[in-house]
């Protein structure tokens, strides 16, 4: 009778764990790559006081260096972003493109930043003016732009499969501390101690844009 027993009990362990297994919620999830072109794309520079200045907006090519900057942000983003999947496995990276990567990627690697902007900016603003307006927050609090400096990050190397003219940085930390858990979008700042040339929002492929995964 207690040899009976046991099989029962063992019969029904391996019922359960069966069951269990084909009820798994990420068992059948599938995911699929999601890319989107940042809508919104300023260049300011040291160099440049027009804020309506023809060469710091949609232009196939900015070139941008320790005297000029550009501002990205994706309008609309937390509706875009509603099905992204973003852990410590899968991750939201940003891809900025340019010629120069494709003999000398090694030497941009770490010259480069994404770094989250911390005011918010109007397509008119320029390198010392967030916005063109006469109020009391339209200046920057530093020349350059507002950043935070210490959630900067370069580029993430082992990215796969990467392009040979583009770079590819891990912008999961922003995404889930600035857009997800805060509601703040001021978009993300490209800068680099190196003056390089990269495809802007007017190149209809290789623009900067944001790269995540979605189920």
């Amino acid at each position: 009778m207690k040899t009976v027993n046991l099989l029962f009990i063992l019969l029904l362990l391996q019922s359960c764990g069966g069951t269990l297994g084909m009820g798994d919620e990420d068992s059948d999830v599938s995911y699929h790559e999601q890319k989107y072109y940042a809508n919104g794309v300023k260049l300011i520079s040291k160099n440049v006081d027009d804020p309506r200045d023809p060469k710091s907006m949609q232009q196939k090519e900015y070139t941008i260096g320790p005297n000029s900057r550009l501002l990205t942000r994706l309008e609309g983003m937390s509706e875009r972003s509603g099905r992204a999947v973003v852990d410590g496995e899968k991750r939201m990276y940003m891809a900025v493109s340019s010629e120069e990567f494709v003999a000398n990627k090694g030497t941009y690697e770490g010259q480069l930043e994404i770094c989250p902007i911390t005011k918010n900016w109007m397509m008119l603003a320029t390198w010392n003016k967030a916005h063109p307006f006469p109020t009391k927050g339209s200046k920057w609090s530093r020349a350059g732009g507002d950043l935070a400096q210490s959630d900067c990050v370069t580029a993430d190397v082992s990215y796969p499969d990467q392009q040979d003219d583009t770079l590819y940085f891990d912008i999961s930390n922003w995404y889930i501390y600035y857009v997800r858990s805060r509601g703040r979008n001021f978009g993300l700042m490209i800068k680099s101690s190196l003056d390089v040339k990269i495809y802007g929002d007017e190149d209809t492929i290789r623009a900067p844009r944001f790269i995540w995964s979605a189920r």
